[in-house]
């Protein structure tokens, strides 16, 4: 199938709801401009999360080309997520795939999350079988939902989030995801919650076998049994990661 040389980047959206409450009438953040709080209040019970990459978002470095997207990624080795301009594969079909390697060189896994609006999810990237693998636990994720390294149910090795629309392209993230994505990893790591408001899909495996986890091996599902045996801490994988996106460690 062939590839568009140059598709046009998304557009940055802002959301104009608060993220704390959800309520409307919500102002931007000065320095990013890439969430929005209605209250001192709300921007105050936000902070902890928000301050780990709000200076991060408003430096990022230009967008290298026309097929890289922005994306956060969560470093298994490091204590902080960054900000990284993921590189995208776009086709004729309206539809794009993210830099699958930015996870290490296995079979990786997206579980996706309900975004703001009815058309926007938002797409965790991580390893296969990150449970099983020898994968070390995710500080950077320890990090923004303040749990220990040594909680059993701590996401292991790379993640990366990114946004996806309903037509299949693949849209610059912004820090309200973000938190969309922390309070989703903090509902996973603290216990099997079913929680409506996520209105999660199954993992998938997506190249080149895509089908349905089963619950058994669910990594983020809302059944899931993990082995009694405590796992083995391993240095992470390789990744690929732009260079634009090193300066932000």
């Amino acid at each position: 199938m062939a590839s568009h040389s140059q598709p046009t980047p998304q557009a940055q959206e802002v959301k104009e709801s608060c993220i704390a409450c959800k309520g409307g009438t919500a102002k931007r953040c000065v320095r990013c401009l890439s969430i929005s709080y209605c209250s001192k209040e709300c921007q105050e019970k936000d902070f902890a999360v928000h301050k780990l990459l709000c200076k991060a978002f408003a430096q990022q470095p230009s967008r290298p080309s026309p097929l890289h997207r922005r994306a956060i990624f969560f470093p298994a080795d490091q204590e902080k997520p960054q900000m990284i301009w993921m590189m995208c594969h776009f086709y004729e079909i309206q539809d794009a795939e993210p830099n699958w390697s930015l996870v290490g060189p296995v079979t990786p896994y997206i579980r996706t999350i309900q975004g703001q609006h009815d058309h926007e999810t938002v797409t965790l990237l991580f390893r296969d079988e990150f449970l099983l693998d020898g994968s070390a636990p995710n500080l950077s994720i320890a990090t923004a939902i303040k749990m220990p390294e040594t909680l059993k149910r701590l996401p292991r090795g790379h993640h990366v989030a990114y946004k996806r629309l309903s037509n299949g392209s693949i849209a610059d993230i912004t820090l309200a995801e973000f938190r969309l994505a922390i309070e989703y990893l903090l509902e996973y790591s603290t216990g099997p919650h079913q929680n409506p408001r996520f209105k999660l899909q199954p993992p998938s495996r997506v190249h080149p076998d895509v089908y349905p986890i089963q619950p058994h091996d669910s990594l983020f599902g809302l059944v899931a049994h993990f082995p009694p045996h405590d796992f083995v801490r391993a240095s992470p994988p390789a990744h690929e990661i732009t260079e634009q996106s090193r300066s932000h460690n």
